[in-house]
């Protein structure tokens, strides 16, 4: 399938209500987002670390979006800040969010720290999660690295930025439930596609040129 990065963001501001109201407009069946967990806050939606907000603006908050969309949409979470002492506590949020608004089998959490995800996984089993592969593969140390830190993230599925699947990645995680950032040409979709390919991620639409990998409804 192919997902909106941040939402469809031509036009609309990305990690914004308005970006995955134009997604699902549009069919995608999934949307991938940024977030922090915050203590005093939860979840927020945003890319970058959080910053003190003026004039009392708040941050749009991971609940609204799943009480807004609930299982319209599969989730894919760019969780920008765990790590060993959040993946208890956060784990629980998310998996009470899970429950109440029916979302199992559609939140799929991604970070670059494997022992956070295991821990994550293994507090709340029901969150599937993904490992992005944080380095090239380019030589036999960050390659056996991430083949290392593959399994103890004991991750549903491995993601990597478009730029680095290569054929070194195939080779080496094909057998792989695999996710691709960001794809904006449609012939690099389709060979990734054929390499296997589960999930890609694209600012753009590409409706046109992979109508089945949208939830595109007939007219009337």
């Amino acid at each position: 399938m192919i997902w909106a990065h941040r939402g469809f963001t031509e036009g609309y501001p990305e990690n914004s209500l308005e970006s995955f109201d134009a997604a699902k407009r549009m069919g995608y069946y999934g949307i991938e987002l940024d977030i922090h967990f915050l203590e005093e806050k939860g979840f927020i939606v945003a890319h970058d670390i959080p910053q003190k907000r003026r004039n009392n603006e708040s941050y749009l908050l991971l609940e609204t979006v799943f009480k807004r969309y609930r299982n319209q949409f599969y989730y894919w979470l760019d969780f920008k800040n765990l790590d060993l002492d959040k993946a208890e506590k956060s784990g629980k949020l998310l998996s009470q969010y899970i429950r109440s608004y029916a979302l199992e089998g559609h939140v799929f959490v991604e970070s670059t720290i494997a022992e956070a995800l295991r821990k994550l996984k293994s507090t709340e089993p029901k969150i599937d999660t993904i490992f992005w592969l944080p380095k090239n593969l380019r030589n036999r140390f960050t390659l056996f690295q991430a083949k290392y830190y593959t399994v103890l993230s004991g991750a549903d599925m491995i993601s990597v930025p478009a730029k680095r699947a290569d054929d070194i990645f195939f080779e080496n995680f094909s057998h792989l439930n695999l996710a691709i950032f960001t794809v904006n040409d449609p012939a690099r979709a389709e060979y990734f596609f054929k390499k296997g390919v589960r999930i890609i991620l694209t600012d753009r639409d590409m409706r046109s040129e992979f109508p089945s990998a949208y939830n595109i409804q007939p007219d009337l």
